[in-house]
């Protein structure tokens, strides 16, 4: 079945760009295309629709010029620097155009920091005669391609940079990029799961559920899964950080739901918990960097200061033990691998007994993550790809570097789908990064005043004694007619 595709780069070389605040296309024809080498790549953990990404990007340029070469660069990065690329055609990904993962090429998290790497993809670039590089990718991916254009920029190299916004967590996003790809698919994967947790609620009135959902800092998935499936409790990070709550009064909250639900014969329910939460809590912030910093120096917890020390004391052993051994890659706490729903479960359980309330109280906890990001994508994450793989050719054929591939008016039929060009530099901030500043792309956190906060904090009270668990299903797919949107960009579109 053909993806629909908006008729704005319909065909693709009888399009104009208008400069501004951002780029817009417009039919005029322009002069014939030359043949060109464009390389594009997958960078950081895959999302449903790369491959539909892919095709949508060979199928436009192969439209522009039967000679042009598309060259995909395997495991990410690394392929870039180490020169290591595969030639794509059409029959080839038209065999990968549905499927999840990154599998056609590879994915991995190198990042271009080093002034070799910036070097190596010169040469690269000057040795296969690269017209432009396409960055299929998260806020890291986005800042690895804004600094590569600068350097060539720097260099007189002109090759053009383009972006496409990927990842599940929903973080790369703004007033031009409506939604990254990948997050519709993977919050109704997870959203399907949570509702099945929901039914089984609902059939045997037992066991509370403790379902942690991937997505580093930002509470996205979160807040879209609760949307959809709505739980008795949906923490969501930004709002914990903005309350200045502290572990304890977080426990309490959870506590005190289990007590009211269990006064109305209700031992049972659904809590969703972000997996950056412990970072979001001021104290275990504040714990986290002085332990990051004592490690660093060959010491451990003993030396916490007092303050430090006694929110450390409220944590079960097996986490004491977990927060001085897991590290990342940068020698710093490996947050993503610290079980926070386990953690809650612990404290809650423990503090229940305290009180003589456990009784009829089991606790059971989830991690959903890995499950979502490889799947199929979903009808709207499929078409969405296709349309920002023309969008990215576009951008490659009128050579807009530092540009990325968005969307607007997705509440519409995607035939009207209008095409965007982002300018990379609005996103830019400043942060810390190995104790240097740096130009990066910023996240983008949950906005506590924008419309799907405020629809799901509208409705929460309610939800706390209610069972009004809904089960949204397995994705249906192949239903281009009735595309659906999620909660979230729905209710952002209103």
């Amino acid at each position: 079945m053909d993806v629909p595709c908006c008729t704005a780069l319909n065909p693709i070389r009888e399009t104009k760009v208008n400069d501004g605040e951002r780029l817009t296309f417009e039919k005029s024809m322009l002069q014939p295309a030359v043949a060109m080498k464009v390389g594009v790549l997958f960078s950081g953990g895959p999302a449903p629709g790369g491959h539909a990404f892919l095709y949508g990007l060979g199928k436009a340029l192969f439209e522009i010029h039967d000679k042009i070469e598309l060259l995909g660069f395997l495991e990410g990065a690394k392929g870039l620097i180490g020169c290591n690329f595969m030639k794509l055609d059409m029959k080839t990904l038209a065999a990968y155009e549905s499927l999840g993962g990154f599998h056609l090429l590879g994915t991995s998290r190198k990042k271009i920091e080093d002034p070799d790497d910036f070097a190596k993809i010169e040469e690269v670039i000057l040795k296969l005669g690269l017209s432009a590089i396409v960055f299929v990718g998260g806020d890291d991916t986005h800042t690895n391609a804004y600094h590569l254009g600068k350097y060539l920029e720097k260099k007189m190299l002109p090759t053009t940079i383009v972006a496409a916004p990927k990842t599940i967590d929903g973080d790369v996003k703004s007033q031009d990029i409506k939604q990254s790809f990948g997050f519709d698919t993977a919050t109704r994967v997870y959203s399907e799961l949570i509702g099945n947790l929901g039914t089984d609620l609902l059939s045997t009135k037992k066991y509370w559920h403790f379902v942690r959902l991937m997505g580093r800092k930002a509470s996205h998935v979160t807040l879209e899964c609760a949307l959809q499936t709505e739980p008795n409790l949906a923490l969501i990070s930004e709002e914990v950080e903005r309350e200045k709550m502290t572990l304890n009064s977080l426990v309490d909250h959870i506590v005190e739901l289990v007590i009211e639900r269990k006064k109305v014969k209700k031992p049972y329910g659904l809590v969703l918990i972000p997996e950056g939460l412990i970072e979001f809590i001021p104290e275990m912030k504040e714990l986290l960097g002085e332990l990051n910093r004592l490690l660093a120096a060959g010491k451990d917890a003993a030396s916490l200061s007092e303050k430090s020390r006694a929110v450390f004391d409220l944590l079960p052993p097996a986490f004491q033990r977990e927060l001085q051994s897991e590290r990342d890659s940068h020698g710093n706490i490996g947050l993503s691998h610290i079980k926070t729903e386990e953690l809650l479960k612990e404290i809650v359980m423990e503090r229940l007994t305290r009180e003589g309330q456990n009784g009829e109280i089991s606790i059971l906890g989830h991690f959903y993550g890995y499950e979502g990001r490889c799947s199929p994508p979903s009808d709207f994450d499929r078409i969405y790809c296709t349309n920002l793989g023309r969008v990215a050719a576009a951008l490659v054929y009128h050579r807009k570097s530092l540009t990325v591939a968005a969307l607007d008016r997705l509440e519409e039929s995607p035939v009207n789908w209008q095409p965007v060009g982002a300018f990379m530099e609005k996103a830019m901030g400043v942060e810390m990064r190995s104790g240097k500043e740096k130009r990066v792309v910023q996240k983008a956190l949950v906005d506590l005043k924008g419309k799907p906060f405020q629809h799901f904090a509208s409705k929460r009270k309610q939800a706390r004694l209610a069972d009004r668990y809904s089960a949204p299903g397995p994705m249906q797919l192949g239903f281009f007619s009735k595309v659906q949107i999620t909660k979230t960009l729905e209710l952002e579109l209103q």
